[in-house]
């Protein structure tokens, strides 16, 4: 693994007194490869299926959001891929 991971390993284990390494490696394993699947996952955002909104979301309910320039809280389904909020609010 990467020497970054050294920095995840040291704050396990103050943050997980009772962890065994095995179960601290596992951690850092499985950060890596999630971000590594949400790395692979941004190019294929702009492949989803294109609608009226934008690529792969449907904004429904758009009637009751403000007027532009005027603050709103949006929420969403979790797809895994944090990044196509913004650019749908947008």
């Amino acid at each position: 693994m990467l020497p970054v991971s050294n920095v995840a390993r040291r704050h396990l284990s103050p943050a997980f007194l009772e962890s065994d390494s095995p179960w601290r490696e596992a951690v850092v394993r499985d950060a890596w490869a999630s971000l590594g699947s949400t790395v692979l996952e941004l190019p294929l955002v702009a492949a989803l299926d294109e609608t009226a909104e934008g690529p792969g979301w449907e904004v429904i309910g758009r009637e009751h959001l403000p007027s532009p320039g005027t603050r709103a809280i949006c929420f969403s389904a979790h797809i895994g891929n944090w990044e196509v909020l913004p650019r749908a609010s947008s």
